[in-house]
């Protein structure tokens, strides 16, 4: 992942995912973010233009394998806003 910041958006609002990611390095993981947490940040989430955007600097190379909206049982906290 390298130092850089890396994010996750939906709806227009912007999560740096990078502890979960450089943790992660070189095996499958899953990124657990809450959607009251892009709620929260003011997303839209009546009109989601792109399922998921991922940003990263140059050089960042990962594979998605999927992505969910799900129940997940737990009150997970929220990552810090992108900048």
């Amino acid at each position: 992942a390298g130092s850089a910041p890396v994010s996750l958006a939906l709806g227009g609002r912007a999560f740096e995912v990078t502890a979960a990611v450089k943790a992660a390095q070189g095996q499958v993981s899953t990124i657990k973010i809450p959607l009251r947490c892009f709620a929260d940040a003011g997303a839209n989430l009546r009109q989601v233009d792109n399922a998921v955007t991922v940003k990263a600097d140059k050089g960042f190379a990962a594979t998605l394998l999927n992505t969910n909206v799900e129940a997940v049982g737990e009150n997970l906290p929220c990552p810090p806003a992108a900048k």
